[in-house]
């Protein structure tokens, strides 16, 4: 007697795996979601591991650029493999704005002053004067050569991580010292 084994055929599946949002380089990772019609587990690459990394269903973002990460469900005895689902990941630069606050005017005979600004990304603020004869920058410290006014503009201009800041702009009136007569 011959006995006949019969085999199933296997079932298709499917994985259901949505868009991804674009992310900040800064939020460091976040977490995948997809799920296969089977309930088998969900495995994903990234196509440049220098952009961004996955271990598990965690993304740890390296830097800025433009991925594939595929989702893909290899199957099991009852299953067959899914299709793989692939989806672009955008990691971007964050943006950054400059806190500088208006400027007092000054008296010609201060000399000079410092500067204040901060950036939100806390990298350095650098300073420009849009008149050398009138007063000078170097650094944060401003030295006043003649009376008038001129513009003082605070720039950040970004990195790896960060876009450049709006440039902000402030007046700076450098005036005439008070004389007295005794």
């Amino acid at each position: 007697h011959r006995v006949q084994v019969f085999q199933l055929p296997k079932i298709d599946q499917t994985i259901t795996y949505g868009e991804l949002p674009e992310v900040k380089l800064k939020d460091g990772f976040f977490k995948l979601e997809a799920l296969a019609s089977s309930g088998l587990p969900v495995v994903f690459t990234s196509s440049n591991t220098d952009v961004a990394t996955i271990e598990g269903v965690t993304v740890t973002l390296r830097k800025v650029g433009t991925i594939n990460i595929t989702a893909n469900q290899g199957g099991n005895d009852i299953f067959n493999p899914a299709l793989p689902v692939v989806r672009e990941l955008k990691i971007i630069k964050d943006e950054q704005s400059i806190t500088f606050h208006e400027l007092s005017e000054v008296k010609l005979k201060d000399g000079s002053f410092f500067l204040e600004a901060v950036s939100s990304s806390g990298l350095p603020v650098t300073f420009s004067s849009s008149d050398t004869d009138i007063a000078t920058i170097d650094g944060k410290a401003v030295t006043l050569k003649k009376t008038g006014t001129i513009n003082i503009t605070a720039n950040q201009a970004g990195n790896d991580e960060f876009n450049p800041a709006i440039a902000v702009v402030r007046e700076l009136v450098i005036a005439r010292a008070d004389q007295v007569i005794n």
